[in-house]
């Protein structure tokens, strides 16, 4: 300290100490003052005195002795004076400054002081106790401290009240004690503090996805023990995860960290994003606020990640599947687009609705299947995936149009009042049929019971989900199929749905079989055949082209009937149905073979082998008796000399031979954004096929070309060029 500073506090003490030697010597000879003489006037007389120095006596009336002041002066004192002083004047007086819990304080309470004066006796000027006295008017009073104090933990704060009640008492609990008439301090509460510790800067890439993973902390003195939410932004998509006791939160106790890996819900795809990017990535902690922190600023960090410049299944295999959709999971409310590639080729799927539902709820939602799986056969799994599912079992009522669910256009009042879709079926269908008549007559008594008699033509009278009613009569699909339709109910709601019925497999006990004629399933012998029309009674429809006109049921000689085709009859209790292909057992896998039927009226109908599920199995037909049947084998499952699952191509199961594989461009060469053009290309399988650049939306565009003889696929989003995705191009 120099000495410039240490001369001001030493004049600044000094100038303290005779302030408060005036200010006591002013209290104590103020009633012997002149009227109106304050401590201001009182103090500068004073000097004028002491400069002057008229007299001895004058200079004694203000000279403080040792007498006067037996003791150095000290703040408290001056403080105490001023307390004093305010009391007498304000009636009270609180050095703490009014309900303090925090600091021990006393108020001072102006009341009468009783006592009785003989005529000689001067007016005292303390009490017995020692507690000041001053006449106000023609009234004495004191001025007593009363001090705030503690009562077990709770404490007895005293402070000014009103005019009436000049001492307010208020009692308080502390909440960590009390001692010496002040609430302790309580220490510091423990709480736990979220932070980001690191965003990594290159996605993690394993069983085929590409995902964001992060570090988080928990810097605080106490342990996270509630569940919370955080979310990842990434491309203006944003996705939320539950930190949960199942997950993350056992490893947040206070001064642990975890890491996020969650490879479905934040892979690159998820967000509309593509290998080859720098994406801004934002995590956010705590979004609703559930976690009371010590810091709650320090909850959200951004860092630029690559999405990485492959897919990989582990750190030696390269994903040769791949996945993009444009709606990014199970969106039933958004129509999105599907391309993935699965056994070498490559597929576009349409989220769409059900062509074969009359009531527009159901609809045929296409999304990635992720992660991608390692199979035993040594195939990595099909990334790709179809759900069925009924817009109606949406929070709130959907219908399904273009390939969304969408909200209902028309809601209508139910019995109570209350708004919601507008369906409304009944069936009139009566039944007369008695099923012991027939062959498998358990199976035709139950559709009987649900109203799906098929010997009855029905009406269904039914208000759809645009509160339009109609009329749907039970019709024929063709000769051989009706089409019952009858009311079910899904969700409480009534639907209109129907049946599909095989009339030529309905047969009497006799093993007479029917057609279908004017929406219902009539008896072979019981209908007529006219230049090309089949007939029941005066009804007439015209026969399919399958069927050859020349077909005719004629009355027998023993009073039976035959159907005859020209010179060819059999009886009505056999028809023409038989089958010629191979049996179960004779069915090869490594072979497309082909059956054929010949039906009850004649017509033929020919079935080959195919392949379903992406090419992981195929569908063989075999004779089963007369009629055809089929059964699906898996090629996936059938392992070459390598262990390496088969895949159906053209029917057939195949093995992988990599000879096969080719790739060639047409159109653009190379990941060309900015033209159109094809892929053609043949798998390790030999299944060939062209597949074009494409247009999933205005922005993104799904482009295809050949690296090492493989079709390569990748989303390209056109906006960040500043252009717009169209005739599959950036433009």
């Amino acid at each position: 300290m120099n000495r410039e500073v240490k001369g001001v506090l030493v004049f600044g003490s000094v100038l303290i100490l005779v302030l408060a030697g005036f200010y006591i010597s002013y209290i104590s000879l103020k009633e012997n003052l002149p009227e109106g003489e304050t401590f201001t006037t009182f103090v500068g007389n004073a000097m004028k005195q002491f400069s002057r120095a008229d007299t001895r006596v004058q200079q004694e009336k203000y000279r403080i002795t040792k007498a006067d002041l037996p003791r150095k002066p000290k703040i408290g004192d001056f403080l105490e004076a001023l307390a004093i002083d305010s009391c007498f004047k304000n009636s009270c007086y609180d050095t703490d400054g009014g309900e303090n819990f925090n600091l021990k304080g006393k108020v001072y309470v102006r009341k009468r002081y009783q006592v009785t004066l003989l005529a000689n006796d001067s007016i005292p000027t303390k009490t017995p106790e020692g507690y000041p006295v001053k006449k106000i008017g023609d009234k004495l009073y004191q001025c007593a401290p009363v001090d705030d104090y503690c009562k077990a933990t709770a404490i007895i704060e005293q402070s000014c009240g009103n005019v009436a009640n000049p001492l307010k008492t208020t009692l308080k609990e502390c909440p960590c004690g009390c001692a010496n008439g002040v609430c302790n301090t309580c220490p510091p509460k423990e709480e736990p503090d979220l932070f980001i510790k690191e965003i990594v800067k290159t996605v993690h890439s394993e069983m085929c996805l590409n995902s964001f993973t992060f570090t988080i902390c928990n810097q605080g003195d106490a342990d996270v023990t509630s569940e919370f939410m955080l979310t990842v932004e990434a491309n203006n998509v944003k996705k939320d995860y539950l930190v949960k006791q199942q997950n993350t939160l056992p490893k947040l106790t206070a001064g642990g960290c975890a890491e996020i890996l969650v490879g479905g819900l934040f892979s690159v795809g998820s967000f509309g994003l593509d290998l080859n990017q720098n994406a801004e990535v934002t995590v956010t902690l705590d979004t609703t606020n559930i976690i009371v922190e010590k810091d709650e600023t320090n909850n959200g960090k951004t860092e630029t990640v690559f999405t990485g410049d492959a897919y990989y299944f582990n750190e030696n295999l390269e994903c040769d599947t791949y996945c993009y959709e444009s709606d990014a999971g199970e969106d039933l409310t958004t129509a999105g687009k599907m391309t993935y590639k699965y056994n070498g080729d490559v597929n576009t799927r349409e989220d769409e609705c059900s062509k074969s539902d009359p009531n527009q709820l159901e609809i045929h939602e296409s999304y990635c299947n992720l992660p991608i799986s390692l199979k035993t056969n040594g195939k990595l799994s099909n990334p790709s995936a179809v759900i069925n599912a009924n817009c109606l079992g949406l929070s709130n009522p959907h219908k399904c149009n273009n390939g969304q669910c969408v909200l209902l256009d028309v809601q209508c009042e139910d019995a109570y009042g209350k708004l919601g879709p507008c369906l409304q079926c009944s069936d009139n269908e009566a039944s007369s049929s008695d099923p012991s008549q027939y062959q498998n007559s358990g199976q035709l008594q139950i559709l009987i019971k649900e109203n799906k008699d098929p010997f009855v033509k029905g009406t269904v009278d039914y208000t759809n989900i645009d509160n339009i009613k109609g009329k749907y009569e039970d019709v024929c699909e063709s000769t051989q199929f009706l089409v019952d339709n009858y009311c079910s109910t899904y969700n409480k709601y009534p639907l209109l749905s129907n049946n599909q019925i095989n009339c030529y497999r309905l047969k009497k006990i006799s093993g007479e079989g029917h057609v279908c004629i004017q929406g219902v399933c009539a008896p072979l012998g019981d209908v007529t055949f006219n230049n090309g029309q089949l007939c029941s009674g005066k009804n007439c429809e015209i026969l399919p082209p399958t069927i050859d006109k020349s077909i005719k049921v004629n009355p027998t000689a023993n009073g039976n009937k035959e159907v005859c085709i020209g010179s060819n009859c059999k009886p009505v209790e056999i028809g023409f149905e038989e089958c010629a292909g191979p049996t179960k057992d004779q069915t090869d896998p490594f072979n497309q073979t082909k059956a054929t039927e010949t039906k009850l009226l004649g017509e033929k109908t020919t079935q080959t082998d195919y392949c379903s599920d992406d090419g992981d199995s195929v569908v063989e037909f075999y004779c089963d008796g007369k009629y055809i049947n089929s059964k699906k084998t898996s090629c996936d499952n059938i392992l070459d000399s390598n262990g390496m699952g088969a895949s159906c191509v053209k029917g057939k199961c195949v093995f992988f031979d990599a000879s096969m594989i080719s790739c060639t461009e047409n159109g653009d060469k190379g990941p060309d954004f900015s033209k159109t053009g094809t892929t053609s290309f043949t798998t390790g399988y030999g299944f060939s096929n062209t597949i074009g650049d494409d247009c999933n939306n205005e922005d993104i565009l799904v482009e295809t070309y050949c690296s090492n003889k493989e079709p390569i696929i990748v989303s390209h989003s056109c906006k960040e060029e500043g252009k717009i995705c169209k005739s599959d191009a950036c433009i």
